[in-house]
């Protein structure tokens, strides 16, 4: 049995290799595998605690400042100072990122500034769709977009809403579903088992029965829905909608569908097995601003989205394909399912605005790392004392 002396020599053994270990661990880690670095904490970390490190904003207030400051209030009247105007417009066009264009051609625009021309006198509808990552999904670069041309050009509402979305969508409208929606994408997360291409315009589709798995509910009649409601930090333009459009397709049975405004039933239609691409409108005589959708039936329909907008004016559609930071991706969405949906054939590719949002995961990395060095360290310490003991013990027992 260990005596407590010796207990007591083997925990100071382990501190003393810990710091030694700590002092000379390489800053940066070892380098164990493409994906695994080796962490160890310094001597500076223990002693130093939690300290809180800020981030440096004075950048940010600067130019803060500098929008608040007189040279915006000259300017909202169309009357600038020259000498004001000219020093802070620099600065501001310092900061501006430009758009792109394939071989810096610009004129592949023009049709649509032609369009937004047109709608000063034409009672349609232009439809734009922004393709990004989750960002975008999210409408959180989408929705000050599509305020700005709603102002400038008409339009209201949030346009098109995928029916299953990937996480709780509720920037510019909240959406809350049931619980039994499956949501099958062209990117990220696919699934293989799928035979067809029929993502649609959004780049996905959602059912209320699994796409593989239509045996198990043949005689029992399956329930799902989806609602809208507005959101506290939407524009006012988008929180108004006078027309709701499904897009649905490829059900080998009928379904029943019902639209409730404020919790009163306004219609049910029963719609037949299709299989093609199917619309499904309703057009109200004063904006809405909540609605909530029911699907009934043993076969579900794919559904490609959901449109809350005008009949006329302007509706951006946020596609949120979670590409990341990858590389160009081809979409392969069926050109005949998209242009169905009311668009143009979807060419060219989409661009990431920036790397995808990840969860860190370096707090994990160090712990384990950690767990490996004490493993270490603790075996090697135990067999040296170990061989200690036992010598000390042969050597007691020695005549």
């Amino acid at each position: 049995m260990m005596k407590p002396s010796g207990i007591l020599l083997f925990m100071i053994s382990v501190f003393l290799l810990l710091i030694a270990v700590a002092l000379y661990f390489p800053k940066n880690g070892i380098q164990i595998s493409p994906d695994l670095r080796l962490h160890f904490f310094s001597p500076a970390e223990i002693l130093a605690g939690n300290r809180e490190e800020y981030a440096d904003i004075s950048e940010i207030l600067r130019m803060q400042t500098l929008l608040s400051d007189t040279m915006l209030e000259e300017y909202a009247s169309y009357n600038p100072s020259a000498d004001t105007a000219g020093a802070s417009i620099d600065k501001l066009l310092a900061g501006i990122t430009r758009i792109e264009y394939p071989d810096g051609d610009s004129s592949i625009l023009y049709p649509f500034f032609s369009s937004l021309k047109d709608l000063e006198t034409a009672n349609e509808l232009v439809r734009i769709l922004h393709y990004g990552d989750s960002q975008i999904e999210d409408d959180r670069i989408t929705s000050y977009l599509r305020n700005k041309l709603q102002t400038r050009f008409g339009g209201s509402g949030v346009g098109l809403v995928p029916v299953a979305p990937f996480y709780p969508y509720g920037f510019s409208m909240t959406q809350t579903n049931s619980d039994n929606w499956y949501r099958y994408v062209v990117c990220g997360n696919r699934d293989t088992t799928l035979t067809h291409d029929r993502y649609g315009a959004l780049g996905g589709f959602g059912t209320y029965i699994p796409e593989n798995n239509l045996v198990d509910v043949e005689n029992e009649t399956v329930e799902a829905w989806v609602r809208f409601s507005p959101s506290y930090y939407s524009y006012q333009n988008t929180k108004r909608f006078k027309q709701c459009r499904i897009f649905y397709g490829f059900n080998n049975k009928p379904f029943i569908i019902e639209i409730q405004i404020r919790d009163s039933l306004i219609d049910a239609e029963m719609l037949p097995a299709s299989r093609e691409v199917k619309m499904m409108q309703w057009e109200f005589d004063e904006p809405q601003e909540e609605l909530m959708l029911k699907f009934k039936g043993n076969a579900s329909p794919e559904i490609y989205g959901i449109a809350l907008d005008d009949a006329s004016g302007i509706a951006v559609r946020l596609p949120g394909v979670n590409i990341g930071a990858s590389n160009n991706v081809a979409l392969n969405i069926d050109t005949a399912v998209a242009e169905s949906q009311g668009e143009q054939p979807l060419l060219g590719t989409p661009l990431p605005l920036g790397p995808a949002s990840s969860s860190d995961g370096g707090s994990n990395s160090w712990v384990t790392a950690l767990l490996v060095v004490l493993l270490v360290v603790g075996g090697t310490i135990g067999i040296l004392i170990a061989f200690y003991m036992i010598w000390r013990t042969r050597s007691a027992n020695t005549p």
